[in-house]
């Protein structure tokens, strides 16, 4: 593990700490399905949809509700350091 931030991850001076309080996370339904940590993080994670409609569009076959369902958890304090 290294002790600094490597020169390659920000341009400028090493960032060593960032705290962002209040942060949402959004993915879309099948990447948390992927991502076992997560739906452990988040068990309460809000599901709705990105504006979509219950009919295909576009000529598409797959039902908009399997691409645009999107899991959202917010409140979430974001804490990030390089050890």
């Amino acid at each position: 593990m290294e002790a600094q931030t490597p020169d390659s991850f920000f341009s400028g001076p090493p960032v060593l700490h960032h705290h962002s309080p209040r942060a949402k996370l959004s993915l879309q339904a099948n990447d948390l399905r992927l991502a076992p940590t997560l739906q452990k993080l988040f068990p309460d994670a809000s599901p709705h949809t990105n504006g979509t409609t219950t009919s295909p569009t576009n000529g598409s076959t797959t039902p908009p509700e399997a691409e645009d369902i999107e899991i959202a958890a917010e409140d979430i304090d974001v804490w990030v350091t390089s050890e």
